[in-house]
């Protein structure tokens, strides 16, 4: 590579400078104003690996011309020293509005490998304050606002509130939002910004986690998140984040959310049997906090009690197209196996469904496995223990990957013997995914990476059967948008309404034209202002209530003109 001491990317928008004699890189607006960020390494991207660093004085700058857009190129790239030697090139392109790097790498021995640096220690960032999507409690998941004085944020990808974002940090600056994020799979667990006074402890694609970082063997090439700073003018923090999103659409790194004719079945109402399960099971009890109340809420769920409330739907005129049959209907989480003594006929059920025009969703759970289960017995099937004790299906070995195909040929398969089952309700997919260390497959490793795996693997398996292939699950993300119909909120009506409102810009933020639902309803009698409100956010409703005590006669004449209204 030629070596030069300093080169720019400017635009209208931005300059970027590279001084690798001065070890230095600076991210700004065009007018030349102080930088918004510094860093004292000349790359934007960079592995932290464990016992190897960048050698000081091996960087190399070159600019690679122009593509046919007239937009610019360079290559930067450092030598690896310490523990294992080798190389790191970032790629960059400056695009009017965004800057894009590729980074990648080659370490000749096997290491380790746990961030990626966006921003050395003791860089500087100049804002006048830092907006992210962070894992904080129900009302503040939609965004926060932080001031330069001591950041610590993270926009861990997977949070309690159930909202899988790609991990992006705003910085604020005057009129300008400056939107710098991963936009692809290789990130698993979200940005993290750590600063005092300005001054940058670090800013880093969190890679695997300190406790568990990713092995990776040496002699082979190695690629980082595709990192994008995207600079917006005038813009609320939700317009630029939805700008940052758009943007990812338009390079085609992510696919836009297109809604097909024949996907017109699932945007009606849907019924979920776990509410009603739930409900049941705390009339019986006396209390939702009595030790056994989940199992009851299972054992709740039967062949029976499904073809019933789906009679009732239809006796009661109700416009709802899609049955859930929600947890109950399995053996153990992690084995799969229906309980014929609860549902002694699953394909006799679907086809008495189908004849009503309903279309059947089965409750699943990807990873999880519970005590009990039978695979529990083969460790190679199996990651973990999380730090949450989980045990999780290991979807780097091959083997498991194979064994839940078979499952989803008798699932979704319309041959003897086959259930015939239209779509799957993913569920504990929020919480964080435990991988081994030193995965079979390492296409499959990481949190992120493995969710959009098991999601593309069930998409084509119903795909196979169905026109129309149906998931409705937990994460906004737009790199998994394209396989769902709808994501959800798992949280209940009453408690939560605002919270609910407070979705719609996030969603629209970050999945445009992505259609959101509430788990289910507890609360009979709040029902029809639950369904307007679904209206107005332009959600897929679904009702959760029909068989207890709680919805009566008014609730479902109520109930039965609102859902004619909105959804007819």
């Amino acid at each position: 590579m030629k070596e030069s001491e300093q080169v720019s990317i400017e635009t209208q928008a931005y300059i970027l400078t590279v001084d690798i004699d001065a070890w230095q890189l600076d991210f700004g607006f065009g007018d030349k104003s102080e930088p918004v960020f510094s860093s004292n390494s000349p790359l934007l991207l960079y592995p932290e690996i464990v016992g190897a660093h960048l050698v000081e004085g091996s960087g190399q700058i070159e600019f690679s011309g122009y593509d046919p857009a007239g937009n610019p190129k360079l290559v930067v790239s450092a030598t690896l020293g310490g523990s294992t030697e080798g190389r790191v090139t970032n790629t960059i392109f400056g695009l009017p509005d965004r800057l894009i790097c590729n980074a990648e790498y080659l370490a000749l021995s096997d290491h380790a490998v746990a961030h990626w640096v966006v921003a050395a220690s003791g860089g500087k960032i100049n804002a006048d304050g830092v907006h992210a999507y962070v894992g904080q409690p129900h009302l503040e998941t939609n965004g926060q606002v932080f001031g330069l004085d001591g950041v610590d944020i993270s926009t861990a990808s997977h949070n309690w509130s159930y909202f899988p974002v790609v991990p992006r940090v705003l910085l604020k600056r005057g009129l300008f939002s400056v939107c710098v994020g991963g936009t692809s799979l290789a990130h698993d667990f979200g940005m993290e910004l750590k600063s005092g006074a300005g001054e940058l402890e670090h800013w880093r694609f969190n890679y695997g986690g300190e406790k568990c970082p990713l092995e990776l063997p040496g002699g082979r090439v190695h690629r980082g998140p595709r990192l994008q700073i995207q600079v917006t003018l005038n813009l609320t923090d939700d317009q630029a984040h939805g700008a940052f999103t758009q943007a990812m659409m338009d390079d085609g790194i992510v696919p836009e959310k297109k809604f097909k004719p024949e996907d017109d079945v699932w945007l009606r109402p849907w019924y979920c049997t776990w509410g009603d399960q739930f409900v049941m099971a705390t009339e019986k009890l006396g209390t939702r906090n009595h030790p056994d109340h989940f199992n009851v809420t299972k054992e709740n769920l039967t062949q029976e009690f499904v073809l019933a409330a789906a009679k009732k739907i239809r006796e009661e005129g109700l416009n709802i197209g899609t049955i859930i049959i929600d947890e109950g209907w399995q053996d153990f989480r992690g084995d799969w196996n229906l309980l014929t003594e609860k549902f002694p006929d699953m394909r006799a059920l679907v086809d008495e469904l189908h004849a009503m025009d309903f279309k059947v969703a089965l409750w699943w759970s990807p990873f999880h496995t519970e005590a009990g289960a039978k695979v529990l017995k083969h460790p190679e099937m199996l990651a973990g223990p999380s730090k949450h004790g989980y045990m999780w299906l290991d979807y780097t070995n091959p083997r498991v990957r194979d064994w839940m195909a078979d499952k989803f040929e008798l699932w979704f398969g319309n041959g003897p013997g086959q259930w015939d089952i239209d779509g799957i309700k993913l569920d504990y997919i929020a919480e964080k995914y435990y991988a081994r260390p030193n995965p079979i497959d390492l296409d499959w490793y990481g949190e992120e990476r493995a969710l959009a795996r098991v999601f593309e693997m069930v998409y084509k398996a119903i795909a196979k059967y169905k026109p129309s292939p149906y998931l409705w699950g937990q994460p906004f993300n737009p790199h998994h948008q394209q396989y769902f119909i709808a994501c959800c909120s798992e949280e209940s009506f009453l408690e939560y309404v605002t919270f609910m409102y407070s979705k719609v810009a996030m969603r629209d933020a970050l999945c445009p034209g992505q259609r959101v639902t509430t788990h289910f309803n507890y609360h009979a009698h709040m029902q029809a202002d639950y369904l307007r409100m679904m209206n107005r956010i332009d959600g897929i409703p679904q009702i959760g209530l029909l068989m207890t005590e709680q919805v009566t006669p008014e609730i479902l004449s109520e109930m039965r003109e609102l859902l004619d209204e909105y959804w007819g």
